[in-house]
């Protein structure tokens, strides 16, 4: 955190924050539409590049996606390496989009996934919030 950042006042962060998120969804909205605008006309006209294109357009959805986490309110004070893991975790969804053994086999070759999954546990039960995907508790 450089100096600037440690003097804004909470109420400061909170709206910077808001900011940040809207700016992200704006974002994965307008890439949405000019994505599939591009990818229609482009197989309409037969032009690839437009098709690229367009498909550039899903990689920047899917970069707003994660700067959208980032800010999430939840993950707020969290130490890095559980916010790297929520990171992993919903990259994982663009190659797996369940929760079965081949998605957590992604998920599970982050080197602190284990010590995640056990720190968003508590943190569920201490929120008391219902626990997060795939991690059944008894």
């Amino acid at each position: 955190m450089n100096v600037r950042a440690a003097s804004l006042s909470p109420a400061e962060v909170e709206r910077l924050t808001r900011r940040g998120l809207r700016l992200a969804q704006f974002t994965v909205v307008y890439n949405i539409a000019e994505g599939v605008l591009a990818v229609t006309f482009g197989l309409l006209a037969g032009l690839v590049s437009l098709v690229g294109f367009g498909a550039d357009s899903g990689i920047e959805v899917a970069a707003s996606v994660l700067v959208a986490i980032r800010l999430s309110a939840r993950l707020q004070g969290m130490p890095v390496w559980v916010v790297d893991y929520v990171l992993v975790h919903e990259l994982a969804h663009l190659l797996e989009p369940g929760h079965d053994a081949a998605f957590w086999g992604w998920v599970d070759r982050y080197p602190q996934a284990e010590r995640a999954k056990g720190y968003l546990l508590g943190w569920s039960a201490a929120a008391r919030l219902d626990p997060p995907p795939g991690d059944d508790v008894d």
